[in-house]
């Protein structure tokens, strides 16, 4: 093996010997062409064994070797196989486009004459030690696995034991690190660990074995013979020896199988991490006496397998690349089109159904007719054939006399359009006849298919261009913009937009027009060769050579990576009802993924997630200014809307009836179950960081802003204010039995007052501001989160008990489990478990952001988290629910996948199905009555779960088109939006809505947010016309207090000061008592020389501070512009001069 491998030019070589010369100098083995190939080698062969036995390439820059086809031969290489690459500039005489991608991606290191050698030379060799020993051992594990597979994969070539072990730890720590695990090694890796499971599963047979032996001479022997002779003793001492061995094996199997389980789910490989999970999990299950830190173990590998996972199955059968799928109109088949030659037709649940075989050469291409029942396929065999949805031919079309490379019906069904390698289009009907010919594009034509009304013909061609054609062919347009070969185009669902994708990897959206709307670039190669659009019409996938599957928005912001793999991907379909993704693949198989991860999301950042005390809904809010009701289990039930700003908390009165929120200004907004918004009493409104519950919902308290807590009783009249800080305070909590209130500072200390305002101690130890706090359930134990990294345990009198390490970054969440045995804790991305001792049970990983939420349920077999990555993940604590969800997922894999061995298709047997989740899906597809009996099912065999099967199924048969009816209607496509909601309404009668009310009205509220945002960021002028016509919309529409005066005082400020007036007024009229509100309206009432009205109102502001007591020096300061103000305006002149404005703004 060798540290660096060179690769070069032939015009660089004497560069490139002094290079080896430096390198050979500091001890370095480096591998160069002219003296490590022996004069009788396969050269090539030489060439590839040199890198894949490198720890690091380097690769000499410059015009030649960009040009050079043997140079770009081996980066395609050191690529394949995931090593490190340094790209060193001898010449930078070279187009930069035109080097290869994965030297673009890379920091270059100099080399040039210009450039001082000794100091370049210094940065190369720190980069070559860089994670030195991850990098060396990836070498080693290659080395080994390409001889492995070189070898037909001979067992005598696997590892073992502590070697095994090593390698496992290894790929699992290193997991992200660069360079990452390539296939081969993890299929070396996985072939090794199951080899050695089964030699672990023989020796367990064999102690097995041995432990009868024992126990029938243990059996045979009288006791006092066995006291007498001492036999008893040897023959008890060796069982226990077998026995402990036996565990031991067991245990050790366990540990690997979680471990590699992580490494597979780093790596993108979903179901196999899952796989791992799951044989960890079932093997535990047989095992007495498992310690809780391996049980834990298990549960987090499983738990972050399913929080992950989006593949559900992968079929596999085809003998070569997959190049084409697609699903029926009813959503129930999947075709695949391979270079094998053949199309496969396969059920949902990956059940192989039929192969249709006549082509003679690779199918390029496979579509569905209108009503399912035809099939249309596309072959370098230079035909077209139809066939019947059984499979059976119904006929060849001949006349393409070059292979063709895509056949579609039209939407009515009774034509085809084909288009073969060169320019020419042709238009066929179904019993065979040619009905037309043209030539489309100079150089040959891609792609064409059908508007969506059958009216219009979209073709891609190699001139660069996407031409628009009547259905009769007459061209309309020619869409110029690409700059290289367009290879696939498609329009949306809606035929208002047409997708094209040309070589360089470049997708641009057009409108009908030729107008273009965007311009996408997020694949790293060269060629995308899967574009579909989602079947509501709001997003595109795209898939291409770099292993990567991306979702767009239509207006060409990136959404999300919803997959990356080590294998081209050649061709991606959804599923009629959006929820399912087909993936073509080159490694021979088709992937069936969810399109959303199975998690709670939101389209900004979540900032809260609670769980209601009668364990019947979870509440989370977010940046978007929505909060969304789920059910326990994770299913969307409602979005409540009307916020003017990030929504910073949310919670449930003790009886569950009413959820409370606010803003991250202090806006209070409360809602009942149904997600009707009820009023705010006096009391709970202004500038408060969160407000707390006590156990008897009697008593509400408020934390402030300027370090005062409220006490408010059920009426929400003031009873009792302290100050608990001298700082701002953003938590508030009482003890379990209500007597206790506990305040943590910034100034890392925490206070404990009881209900009457006395302070009875202060907790001192953090030496950073405490951001959390969490009672524990038996009301002796307090927990504090900090900045400090820190979680300190305390008892009441203000000892503190313990302190957990562990996190490496600010603490921002605590809580005890119900039962108060568990304490979880989140910082950055992570989550902790710990006991009540303060041991560190398990780390959950699955968020991609700062995790800002945490929440146990009531019953706390449940624990959920929410961040600044948008997303909720509902965290399993109950092993046997997780195996239960587990089987669930993977049932359709172990039942049809024919790689699965024997023993693992029982791994579920004896598992009770997942009757929730199976009526869950069913409802989602809108499957009512299946979903209705499974959960009948689910109740007869818990009878503890309260719901109404039908109800429940209805309604969530009715959240996918109730949300995408909001998407509709926030996007102005009101028709769209009522058709959505009107499909909602059959589903679910109880929702009793009229479809085109509901979407006016939730356009409105869409406008009115928009218009806020506008007023938000000074765009006054824009923002009118967005309240006027979202009133016009709907007039029964509740503008909040708030957004009035969001209008009415950033126009006053900007110029608008008359046209706002009546906003302001209207703002006072909906809070009369806000002193904030009538202050605006001061400003607007100076500047259109109501001097009177403006001092009164600024009298309001002045008197509200002296009486809150706002000590804050930014309240001060506002507080004495008022009297200067007031001064002024009483002197008659208008103290809002331009500056003051601006100053103001």
């Amino acid at each position: 093996m060798a540290d660096v491998f060179i690769s070069y030019s032939r015009k660089d070589k004497d560069f490139v010997k002094a290079l080896h010369t430096a390198l050979v100098t500091c001890d370095r083995n480096a591998w160069v062409d002219w003296e490590d190939i022996p004069l009788t080698a396969d050269w090539w062969q030489e060439i590839e064994h040199g890198i894949e036995a490198a720890d690091t390439v380097v690769f000499v820059v410059s015009a030649d070797s960009v040009a050079s086809k043997v140079c770009n031969q081996e980066i395609d290489h050191a690529v394949q196989h995931n090593k490190r690459l340094i790209p060193v500039i001898r010449r930078d005489d070279f187009d930069t486009q035109q080097a290869h991608d994965a030297l673009r991606r890379h920091n270059w290191l100099f080399f040039r004459g210009c450039d001082d050698f000794d100091s370049a030379f210094q940065r190369l060799i720190e980069a070559i030690d860089t994670d030195l020993e991850h990098v060396r051992q990836h070498t080693r594990v290659l080395v080994r696995a390409i001889e492995w597979d070189d070898k037909q994969r001979n067992p005598d070539l696997l590892l073992r034991g502590s070697e095994l072990d090593a390698v496992i730890q290894w790929i699992t720590q290193n997991a992200e690190k660069e360079p990452r695990s390539t296939q081969i090694q993890r299929e070396y890796i996985d072939a090794s660990r199951r080899a050695e499971s089964d030699r672990q599963e023989a020796q367990i047979q064999r102690q097995h074995q041995e432990i009868r032996k024992q126990r029938r001479w243990l059996g045979a022997v009288t006791v006092a013979l066995l006291v007498a002779s001492g036999l008893g003793l040897l023959a008890f001492t060796q069982y226990q020896t077998a026995e402990t061995r036996r565990k031991q094996i067991e245990l050790s199997q366990i540990e690997t199988l979680s471990m590699s389980a992580d490494a597979f789910l780093t790596a993108n490989q979903g179901l196999e991490g899952l796989m791992q999970g799951l044989r960890a999990a079932r093997k535990l299950q047989t095992i007495e006496g498992v310690t809780d830190d391996t049980k834990w173990q298990v549960m987090a590998a499983l738990q972050q397998a399913l929080n992950k996972m989006r593949e559900r199955n992968r079929f596999e059968g085809h003998q070569d690349q997959v190049w084409m799928v697609s699903f029926s109109p009813d959503g129930r088949t999947i075709a695949s089109a391979s270079r094998d030659n053949t199309v496969k037709l396969w059920n949902l649940d990956g059940k192989l159904l039929t192969t249709l075989k006549e082509h003679t050469d690779p199918v390029t291409w496979v579509s569905f007719s209108p009503d399912g029942q035809m099939i249309a396929t596309a072959s370098v065999d230079k035909t077209i054939k139809l066939w019947r949805r059984d499979g059976k031919l119904i006929r060849t079309l001949k006349g393409h006399t070059d292979e063709v490379f895509s056949v579609n019906f039209s939407p009515n069904g009774q034509q085809l359009v084909a288009v073969s390698r060169g320019s020419t289009i042709k238009f066929w009907t179904l019993d065979g006849r040619a009905l037309k010919s043209m030539d489309a594009h100079a150089g040959g034509v891609w792609n064409a298919s059908f508007s969506p009304d059958g009216k219009l013909l979209v073709s891609a061609g190699n001139d660069k261009t996407v031409k628009l054609w009547t259905a009769s062919g007459e061209r309309l347009k020619t869409f110029m913009g690409h700059t290289n070969q367009v290879r696939r185009v498609t329009f949306s669902p809606d035929g208002k937009l047409i997708a094209s994708v040309d070589l360089d990897s470049t997708i641009k959206l057009w409108n009908l027009d030729g107008k273009e709307l965007a311009s996408i670039n997020g694949h790293r190669t060269s060629e995308i060769w899967g574009l579909s659009f989602s079947p509501d019409g709001q997003s595109l996938v795209s898939a291409g050579e770099d292993g990567t599957v991306k979702r767009w928005t239509i207006e060409g912001k990136e959404l999300e990576t919803l997959g990356t793999f080590d294998t081209p991907i050649a061709g991606v379909s959804f599923s009629p009802d959006g929820r399912l993704l087909a993936l073509g693949s080159r490694d021979n198989t088709v992937r069936l993924w969810n399109v959303n991860r199975p998690v709670l999301k939101h389209n900004a950042a979540i900032n809260d997630v609670r769980f209601s005390p009668d364990n019947q809904l979870l509440a989370t809010a977010s940046n978007d200014k929505t909060v969304k009701l789920w059910s326990v289990d994770g299913a969307f039930l409602k979005t409540l809307r009307g916020y003017e700003a990030p929504v910073e908390w949310v919670s449930f009165t003790p009886d569950s009836k009413t959820i409370n929120s606010a803003t991250n200004v202090g806006t209070t907004r409360l809602w009942n179950q149904a997600g009707r918004a009820l009023k705010v009493p006096k009391g709970q409104s202004g500038e408060f960081q969160r407000a707390s519950f006590s156990p008897d919902g009697q008593t509400i308290a408020l934390a402030g802003e300027d370090g005062t807590v409220k006490l408010l009783d059920f009426k929400r009249k003031p009873l009792v204010e302290f100050k608990a800080s001298k700082t701002q305070v953003n938590e508030v909590s009482f003890s379990p039995d209500g007597t206790i209130i506990a305040v943590p500072s910034r100034d890392g200390t925490i206070t404990l007052w009881n209900r009457a305002g006395k302070q009875l101690a202060t907790l001192r130890g953090h030496t950073a501001a405490v951001r959390y706090i969490s009672f524990s359930p038996d009301g002796k134990t307090l927990a504090s989160a900090s900045r400090d990294k820190t979680i300190k345990l305390w008892n009441l009198d203000g000892k503190e008990l313990k302190t957990l390490r562990g996190h490496t970054s600010q603490i921002n969440q605590v809580a005890f489990s119900p039962d108060g045995t568990l304490i979880a804790t989140a910082a950055e991305r992570v989550v902790k478990l710990w006991n009540r001792d303060g041991k560190e049970l398990a780390t959950l990983k699955g968020h991609d952001d700062t995790i800002w939420g945490l929440s146990f349920s009531p019953d706390g077999k449940t624990l959920a988290t929410a961040g600044k990555d948008g997303i909720a993940l509902l965290w399993s604590l109950d092993f046997d629910t997780l195996v239960v969800h587990t089987c669930h997922w993977l049932s359709d894999y172990l039942k049809t996948n024919p790689n699965v061995s024997d023993r693992d298709r029982q791994l579920c047997t004896g598992v009770e199905r997942d009757w929730i989740a199976e009526g869950e899906e069913l409802a989602r597809a809108g499957d009512i009555d299946g979903a209705t009996q499974r959960f009948q099912e689910a109740l007869k065999r818990k009878p503890g779960l309260k719901f109404d099967p039908k109800i429940k199924a209805q309604q969530i048969a009715a959240v996918l088109p109730l949300d995408q009816g909001d998407e509709l209607a926030i996007s102005g496509d009101l028709d769209g939006a009522a058709a959505k909601f009107r499909l909602a309404l059959e589903r679910y009668p109880g929702l009793g809505f009229d479809p085109q009310t509901k979407a006016r009205q939730s356009a409105a509220i869409a406008l009115i947010d928009k218009g806020e945002d506008l007023a938000n960021k000074n765009d006054v002028e824009q923002a009118f016309p967005l309240y006027a016509k979202a009133q016009q919309l709907d007039p029964t529409i509740e503008i909040s207090a708030d957004t009035w005066n969001t209008l009415c005082w950033v126009g006053a400020l900007k110029g608008y000061a008359t046209k706002v007036l009546d906003a302001c007024e209207k703002a006072v009229a909906l809070a009369p008592e806000d002193a904030n509100i009538q202050d605006s309206r001061g400003v607007a009432r100076a500047l259109t020389g109501d001097f009177q009205g403006a001092i009164a109102d600024f009298q309001v502001f002045v008197n509200w501070v002296d009486g809150n007591g706002g000590k804050l020096p930014e309240i001060q300061q506002e507080k004495a512009d008022r009297q200067r103000w007031i001064k002024e305006l009483r002197a008659g002149r208008n103290p809002l001069t331009p500056e003051e404005l601006r100053r103001q703004l």
